[in-house]
């Protein structure tokens, strides 16, 4: 991902799936967002239909009429504004710290597989959130 190889982590990710289809799979899912950098390169190497998780979402924000949306997660994933899979959509960026912010909290959540037991993660993403609606 650093070094923005998308050929390279689409063969990385490939041959995961050949032994998936080797074991019998039909398909193929990737549940995180970062992967999905190289999601169009995976798609014309594997061996078996890969399911892509923006097309829902951006058919739900088309759906919407969504003019503009923020992302929350890593800071890659933040900072490609979703490897430009949402067209004519603007995505808002956060400044660099609340970015930090972001991203700490996002991997500190996916770590520990639950939230701060006293709910104040909770309430500074949805401050932030309604930061980025106010700017």
């Amino acid at each position: 991902m650093q070094a923005k190889d998308r050929p390279g982590l689409a063969e990385y990710l490939a041959s995961f799936i050949r032994r998936l289809h080797a074991a019998g799979a039909e398909f193929a899912a990737i549940p995180a967002v970062t992967p999905h950098y190289c999601i169009r390169e995976l798609a014309a190497i594997s061996p078996v239909p890969v399911i892509n998780i923006f097309d829902p979402l951006v058919h739900e924000l088309t759906a919407r009429s969504a003019r503009r949306v923020a992302v929350f997660g890593t800071r890659f994933v933040i900072e490609s504004a979703l490897f430009g899979e949402l067209h004519n959509i603007e995505v808002i960026s956060p400044a660099l710290p609340e970015i930090d912010f972001i991203h700490n909290t996002y991997v500190e959540l996916a770590r520990t597989g639950k939230p701060s037991t006293d709910g104040q993660q909770h309430r500074d993403l949805t401050a932030l959130a309604q930061t980025l609606i106010r700017r």
